[in-house]
């Protein structure tokens, strides 16, 4: 009996840090763009670990995300859309141009130029790379 009832501790105990996690972590803001993802864990700046993979999932400890998708699969505004974003700010860089935006609905953001921003998407001639908050690493 006493076994049994221990396992049922383990087993809520689990499920409760399982929950408590998942509330922290929020949601994936990315999900349902066709691309390879990438989430962004331990730190919520350049120092934080990239691990990519080729579909969305919740891991421990996000801190944000990205994902890369053919540049001839959506625009910029199906983007902002999507995200239930507005343009903010945008930079032309040698690689292509970012796009920095706000959206009411992530609950991360940073502050670039002294301006709050969540939304990042980064357009080269080849593809589209959004990041929540912002892309870490390269584009």
């Amino acid at each position: 009996m006493q076994k049994k009832v221990k396992s049922i501790l383990i087993i809520f105990s689990c499920l409760i840090v399982l929950t408590l996690t998942f509330i922290c972590n929020g949601k994936s803001y990315l999900n349902g763009f066709n691309g390879r993802y990438e989430y962004y864990l331990g730190s919520y700046s350049s120092l934080a670990k990239i691990v990519k993979c080729d579909k969305s999932f919740l891991p421990l400890s996000k801190t944000g995300e990205a994902v890369s998708i053919d540049k001839n699969n959506i625009s910029l505004q199906e983007i902002l859309d999507r995200l239930s974003a507005t343009l903010i700010f945008s930079e032309s860089i040698s690689e292509g141009q970012n796009f920095y935006a706000y959206s009411p609905e992530v609950k991360i953001n940073k502050v670039i130029n002294g301006v709050r921003v969540n939304v990042q998407i980064f357009i080269s001639k080849e593809k589209i790379k959004i990041g929540v908050p912002i892309i870490y690493g390269s584009f």
